[in-house]
Formats: C-alpha cells, structure tokens, sequence
C-alpha cells in the first residue's frame, strides 16, 4: 500500500532554499531509504523540480532527466552509473510511451537503484495506460505539494522578486497580493512580467505597473 504526504509548500528567500515544517516533511519523504520508487506531484511551479534536484544533489549526483529523453538513454546502463535516478513530467509518457516508463521501472525495481518520478497530476487523475504501467505507479510512495496559502503566497512572492534582485515595496507586494489568483504560477508569471515592464521602461516597479498587468 503506498503511503501519501501532504506538504503545504512555503518558500525561504535565501539562496531559494525551501525552509517550512512542510519542506522538512519532503526532504524527509525523500530521504528515506525504505523505498525504491517515490512519486511527487503538485501544482505547476510549485517547486516540484526544485525538490528533485536537492534530492538528487543530496545523493551524490543522481541522474536527472525530463521524460522526453527517455528513448536517448539505456536504463540499465544508467542505473550501474547513477543508481539514483530522477524522471520528470513522468505521466506525458503515460498513453504514448508505457513501454519505455514501464522498462524504466521494471530496471529499478529489479536492480538496487531508486526512482523519483514528478509531474502535477495526482493519481486519481493520471490518464489510462498499460495495466502494468499503472501497477508499477501504484507502488511510488505519494508525496503531494499543496496549492499555496496566503503567507505561501506572499513568502513566494518576495522570493521571486529577490532572486530577480527587484525592489519592490510593500505596499505593492500587498497590492499584488490582493488580486492575484491564487496560485504558484500566477506569482511567477508577474513577477516576470514585472520584470519585463521594469527593464523596457528603465523604471523601478510602481503599483501602476503591477495595476496595469493585473487588469489586463
């Protein structure tokens, strides 16, 4: 029976790191050594791939690829390499290529290698494939990133807005806040987008820029 994780994801400002009781919940998800397949799903830009590659660069270098490479490389040879292994976007492949997720899994499985997979749909809206395919899925310990809440929002805000080195006062970040969707890639999306208005108007970030996006 696999085992499911809820992990309402919160974002630090430093360096980009990930630093909540929920984060800490994920890291240890993945740091367990108990299982041999592991499946993390959330939201788009919900850090999924930022989790993946902390747990691959945890295990001294684990091989990381999206699923469109997957017919690029030998399972079996890569597995003797990097025993660790890190598929994203794992369920595209679910429909049109079973076949080579499926000898993937099998090779994982069948060696002392392990296996996280990440994509956003959770299970019970993963598409219908090869009965085998969804049977070796089954057996991923689920661990889930929750869509965000308020102080999620504001924290991933401001995170976004330091890496991207922008000023942007409160005043505006509550603005923001206030009238954006709530969701992690509606944070990412303005703030970009902030960013571009900045750079092409030479122009610190003013309410009236983000007012002018919102209402777009």
């Amino acid at each position: 029976m696999t085992r499911q994780l809820t992990l309402p994801l919160r974002i630090k400002t430093a360096a980009g790191f990930i630093d909540t009781p929920a984060h800490r919940l994920a890291i240890q998800a993945l740091a367990n050594t108990s299982w041999q397949m592991a499946y993390l799903f959330g939201p788009p830009a919900s850090g999924k791939s930022h989790l993946a590659h902390q747990w691959a660069t945890q295990n001294g270098g684990a091989w990381v690829f999206d699923i469109s490479q997957l017919e690029s490389h030998n399972p079996t040879e890569i597995i003797d390499i990097y025993p660790m292994v890190v598929i994203e976007n794992a369920i595209e492949a679910v429909g049109e290529k079973d076949d080579l997720l499926l000898h993937w899994m099998n090779a994982v499985l069948n060696g002392s290698g392990r296996l996280l997979l990440t994509d956003r749909l959770p299970p019970a809206q993963w598409p219908k494939g090869l009965p085998d395919l969804i049977s070796r899925l089954r057996l991923c310990v689920f661990i889930e990133i929750d869509d965000p809440d308020d102080e999620t929002l504001a924290l991933l805000l401001k995170h976004y807005f330091d890496m991207r080195q922008l000023r942007v006062s409160d005043r505006v970040q509550s603005s923001i806040l206030r009238r954006i969707e709530r969701s992690y890639l509606s944070v990412a999306k303005i703030t970009a987008e902030l960013d571009r208005l900045g750079l092409e108007q030479g122009a610190p970030i003013t309410l009236a820029m983000a007012q002018d996006i919102l209402s777009g």
